[in-house]
């Protein structure tokens, strides 16, 4: 059986939304977490999934594994005293709101201010200025210039 390590949930960049190190280390530590709550729950199909008879309860043991996941997710972020950043306000209730429930899901493109460490809102302007760039800031710009180009093209 494989064994399920922090190594296996690499950052995503959009959620290094500092420019400090010792802030970024902190919020890698996550995949720790995530690790062992993936090998719980895989222990725990194991078991309950080869105990099964039909579809119909493998199905269901799926829904449970699932909806122990969300919430043991939901609870950490309740947990949080927000994320790193700027702009849009923290809310713990995005992580059980499924997306085909939400009218607010997305992500914009391309250089995104609110996404720079220390930047601040200008309000004659509507945008954010100044800051550091931080990973998600990067990533962001990249996504929108490779969106630019296929759309382009």
């Amino acid at each position: 059986m494989t064994t399920i390590t922090a190594d296996l949930f690499p950052t995503s960049p959009l959620a290094l939304r500092t420019a400090d190190p010792a802030k970024q280390a902190r919020v890698r530590l996550f995949a720790a977490e995530q690790a062992m709550a993936a090998a719980t729950v895989r222990d725990i199909l194991l078991k309950t999934l080869a105990a099964t008879r039909n579809l119909a309860e493998r199905q269901a043991v799926m829904r449970t594994a699932h909806q122990e996941v969300t919430t043991w997710r939901y609870t950490l972020a309740a947990r949080a005293t927000g994320r790193l950043g700027t702009g849009i306000a923290y809310s713990a209730e995005r992580f059980r709101t499924p997306i085909t429930a939400s009218t607010t899901n997305y992500d914009r493109l391309g250089p995104v201010g609110r996404l720079r460490d220390g930047a601040t809102w200008d309000g004659p302007s509507h945008t954010y200025r100044g800051g550091t760039a931080t990973p998600a800031y990067d990533a962001m710009a990249t996504y929108g210039k490779e969106a630019a180009a296929r759309f382009a093209s």
